[in-house]
């Protein structure tokens, strides 16, 4: 190539020293390949376990998979050709050195053994990833590796389109997504034991239950609607979806025109409960006497056929007009009505006393200016929560307790009273569906008879969802043991951002603690920061599985979903936007 006649001096040295440098770097890649396949294990365990400890992988994953693998490649003997391919490398590169042609003798042997050296260095690579993270997760004592303080877990937000994309199910409803981006159900057969949900103001309560009431007005289920804030746009709301979704609706509020009438079916017995849950009876005795009479009452409107609503029992709580009534029965013995004669004629002042309370109390109702929503009049639109249920309609009561605060607790607890009537017809007729029951601001009508419906009210299929923004009002309105009872008889728990410590604590404390693991880590001082000194103790003890901290401090729109049964399960979940109906052209 360098003739005599071309070849310079300074180009062939400079010619030397490029092909001297070539070399030279080919022979340090050798060796650096060499290095790495000899550590490849240890080093790309060591680069997986940086990420996997940023990532939060967890150790198990690695572990059996890297017992798999290492366990697969013993009997094709892939160990043996590892350290064989190894060595095959090494004798080439000490070899070539030796004559000059390290480079050469490498890269010619390196194709040929790489292919043998592979499995054997992911395997050995998973498997120590693995270790390094299970050491680093719950044995950080025994590493030489710098200690920091604990780092804030950032929260999770899901975009709006993984939200509002979620699939619909058949037998419940995808509440929204947990943090690990899985969809979070809620099962009818699991709301059927009830559910218990709270929120403070602006945590977003209403939207979830707008969530579980799309979805249970879109599968055609029978809903009950108590609303103790009397909130009309959320009424209209109902009302858009019902018949976005061709659901017959019927809404019940003050300035609306749809009467309501508890007292078109029951017994006499359970007619009586009705009208004895709209007061609150100090002394047994006056509670006894007005039981005994409300029941007579009721007893003689069915024997004269007559239809029963609360102006007409009003009427009847003036003994004349009751003697009148009875004179007048035909269908009745001679002997009962002289009986029921004798009763009237015999009241005393204790007893006329206990009755006339109850008929001002019920006059507050009758005689407002919406006394007449409740006149079952021929023709009007009233609300049966019977019927409703079994026509499979959506119906909503409306009950503004601020601006009607002197008789909304009292209707709030007959429609209780009604409901759990109507859980008792269902019973003894039988079932056909799930039936969804929402209590909305539930503390304004909360009391014994709501926790007795509650209980009673599930082998009728009523899914019953108690709501209120904060355990405190439950405790107002019935003291602790209410409190207890409604937590008790409720299987699940959506709970939201809660504003009082104590709420907050309370529920903590409901779901419980588990078992832990506490380590300690001794540590000295050194110039990269506090390293452990591989020196350190494990103990067990017990810590609560949500701290209340962690419900003080949910966002909008996030709730900790807590189920008892079948298992004890906890999973904090960013709530779904209430999906929005469609046009009621495109319902079929």
């Amino acid at each position: 190539m360098f003739g005599n006649d071309d070849l310079d001096l300074t180009q062939f040295r400079e010619y030397q020293r490029k092909q001297q440098g070539g070399v030279l770097a080919m022979e340090f890649l050798g060796a650096l390949v060499l290095i790495v396949f000899l550590f490849i294990p240890f080093v790309v365990s060591l680069i997986l376990t940086i990420i996997g400890v940023r990532q939060a992988w967890k150790p198990s994953w690695f572990v059996w998979s890297g017992l798999i693998l290492t366990t697969l490649c013993i009997p094709f003997g892939l160990f043996m050709t590892y350290f064989k391919g190894l060595m095959h490398l090494g004798g080439q590169y000490i070899a070539g050195y030796k004559l000059d042609k390290a480079s050469e003798y490498f890269w010619s042997a390196f194709p040929a053994d790489l292919w043998k050296m592979t499995p054997v260095s992911v395997a050995t690579s998973v498997l120590i990833t693995g270790l390094f993270l299970w050491f680093i997760k719950y044995r950080p004592e025994l590493l030489p590796i710098p200690v920091k303080p604990p780092k804030e877990e950032k929260p999770v937000v899901h975009s709006m389109s993984k939200l509002t994309s979620l699939p619909t199910i058949d037998d419940g409803v995808v509440l929204g997504l947990d943090d690990e981006g899985k969809p979070v159900p809620l099962y009818d057969k699991e709301v059927n034991m009830h559910v218990f949900v709270s929120g403070a103001t602006g945590a977003g309560k209403t939207n979830t239950l707008t969530v579980i009431l799309e979805s249970a007005i879109r599968r055609g289920k029978p809903v009950i609607i108590v609303d103790g804030k009397g909130d009309i746009s959320f009424l209209e709301e109902m009302k858009e979806m019902s018949e976005a979704y061709g659901r017959e609706f019927q809404g019940f509020s003050y300035s609306g025109d749809t009467h309501y009438n508890p007292f078109r079916h029951g017994r006499p017995t359970e007619l009586k409960d009705k009208m004895m849950a709209m007061e609150e009876w100090s002394e047994p005795y006056y509670k006894r006497a007005a039981e005994r009479y409300l029941q007579l009452v009721f007893r003689v409107l069915q024997l004269a056929n007559m239809q029963v609503d609360l102006h007409v029992v009003q009427s009847m709580l003036i003994q004349k007009n009751l003697m009148n009534l009875v004179k007048k029965l035909k269908n009745i013995e001679k002997e009962e009505a002289d009986t029921i004669k004798e009763y009237i004629n015999g009241l005393d002042k204790g007893h006329k006393d206990a009755i006339d309370g109850l008929k001002d109390r019920l006059a507050l109702l009758t005689e407002s200016d919406v006394g007449e929503l409740f006149k079952d009049r021929e023709g009007a639109k009233t609300i049966d929560l019977l019927e409703a249920v079994k026509a499979k309609r959506v119906a909503m009561l409306s009950l503004s307790g601020l601006s009607y605060s002197s008789f909304t607790p009292a209707l709030g607890a007959m429609i209780v009273e009604d409901l759990k009537s109507v859980a008792s017809a269902l019973v003894e007729s039988g079932r056909e569906d799930y039936i969804y029951v929402i209590l909305d601001e539930f503390n304004l009508f909360a009391g014994e008879q709501v926790v007795n419906m509650i209980n009673k009210s599930r082998a009728a299929g009523f899914c019953c969802f108690i709501a209120t923004q904060e355990l405190a009002d439950l405790s107002a309105a019935g003291g602790e043991e209410l409190v207890g009872q409604v937590i008790g008889n409720t299987n699940v728990k959506i709970v939201h951002r809660q504003d009082v410590p104590d709420s907050a604590e309370y529920l903590s404390n409901v779901v419980g603690t588990h078992k832990i693991l506490v380590k300690t880590t001794m540590t000295e001082e050194k110039l990269i920061g506090n390293m452990s000194k591989m020196m350190g103790t494990v103990r067990e003890d017990e810590e609560l599985v949500i701290h209340p901290n962690v419900l003080k401090n949910l966002r909008q729109g996030e709730a900790m979903l807590i189920k008892k049964i079948p298992d004890n399960t906890v999973v904090k979940t960013q709530v779904r936007p209430a999906p929005q109906p469609p046009s009621k052209e495109a319902v079929v």
